[in-house]
């Protein structure tokens, strides 16, 4: 089965066999919600291309980005691992596609393979740390340096260079006011290390947004082999 995403592609002959029997290609259209905050998760979704955002929400509505993945994780491993219902909302911000499996014929593989259940706790330590290193990042480091970081995490995530992400979007990932996004992105335009038109961001120069980013960056991606 030819598929990106680092789980599966990173599996042995014989698991890859498993997955391949019970696995369905999935569309992952941006905005699509894979399970919601406190509801009950269905599959286990791998994706191949694009990047999934989990989001912790407020009573009120308000949303704050905690983690993201991309082909080096698995929404919704924690279904398999627990009986638990999702502690955030998994949604995807930049779309993508990649292969699907029912959580309970998730967990029975996982049962049977070791590596399995080890690449899925992986993944999910990978979230852990993140949303760890977000909330510290939150409260200590300025605008300019969060977006940096955040660029640089969707690079790795995606594996591209281009993003297709709203000053709107951002905003809300990061708690801050769109003004805020739009002059930082102004600044990293000025400088030459991002081209920005129409919704899309170009990364120009990944070094010099890495000398601008916070320490999160490095700090929260040890788990998911961050900075390529």
């Amino acid at each position: 089965m030819a598929n990106r995403n680092s789980i599966i592609q990173n599996a042995s002959p014989a698991l890859q066999k498993e997955l391949a029997r019970v696995a369905q290609p999935i569309d992952l259209p941006q905005g699509k919600i894979l399970f919601e905050q406190d509801g009950q998760i269905d599959l286990v979704v791998f994706p191949d291309r694009g990047m999934v955002s989990f989001v912790g929400l407020t009573t009120k509505g308000d949303a704050l980005e905690i983690a993201m993945i991309g082909r080096d994780g698995a929404a919704g491993a924690s279904s398999v691992l627990t009986d638990e219902k999702a502690y955030c909302r998994a949604t995807m911000q930049i779309a993508g596609a990649g292969t699907a499996i029912p959580v309970r014929v998730a967990r029975d593989l996982a049962l049977a393979h070791a590596e399995l259940r080890k690449a899925l706790v992986d993944s999910e330590q990978l979230v852990v740390r993140q949303a760890i290193q977000s909330a510290v990042c939150v409260a200590t480091h300025d605008v300019a340096s969060r977006f940096a970081r955040w660029l640089l995490r969707c690079r790795d995530a995606t594996q591209t260079d281009i993003l297709g992400l709203t000053h709107e979007y951002i905003a809300q990932m990061l708690a801050v006011r769109r003004a805020s996004v739009s002059a930082a992105a102004h600044d990293l335009q000025e400088r030459g290390l991002i081209r920005y038109h129409r919704g899309v961001i170009h990364i120009l120069d990944a070094k010099g947004i890495h000398d601008i980013s916070c320490e999160c960056y490095e700090k929260q991606d040890q788990v998911g082999g961050a900075g390529r």
